[in-house]
């Protein structure tokens, strides 16, 4: 499974960068104007591509730390569990059921 993830990843760089050779002057023209904080920033197609395979990339990890905690709390938690008690002949039996009288038993069916 490793080995199939890296593949998986060297293969689509190689199509994000042979995407972005083929497409150069799409990658350089300008994507608009964004102003975050006060600031104005004039971004190229390729740096809002950057940008978003960063951010992609970010939260890709983000969710692999977080299974990968869960996962390892799991495994302390069970690995803390203690094993159930075992029965003992100390522990006396339940009492037996108190015997019906045949009348009850006829009033019941009736």
């Amino acid at each position: 499974m490793v080995t199939l993830g890296w593949l998986l990843l060297l293969g689509t760089a190689g199509i994000s960068a042979a995407l972005i050779w083929s497409n150069q002057e799409v990658f350089l023209a300008s994507a608009g104007t964004i102003e975050f904080l006060g600031y104005t920033v004039e971004p190229s197609a390729g740096q809002v591509f950057g940008a978003g395979a960063i951010a992609g990339a970010m939260v890709i990890l983000s969710f692999a730390l977080i299974l990968n905690g869960l996962r390892r709390r799991s495994r302390r938690a069970f690995r803390q569990t203690p094993a159930p008690a075992k029965a003992t002949a100390s522990v006396p039996a339940p009492p037996p059921p108190a015997p019906v009288k045949v009348e009850e038993k006829e009033l019941a069916k009736s």
